[in-house]
This record gives C-alpha cells, sequence and structure tokens, in this order.
C-alpha cells in the first residue's frame, strides 16, 4: 500500500 493510498484510506475512514 502506498502512502498516498493510505492517507486517502485513513482519512476517508475517519472522514465518514
Amino acid at each position: 500500500m502506498n502512502n498516498s493510498t493510505k492517507f486517502c484510506f485513513s482519512r476517508f475512514r475517519t472522514g465518514n
């Protein structure tokens, strides 16, 4: 998993 993907995924989960 790339850093960008992890950041986006983490942000999406946190935002939801």
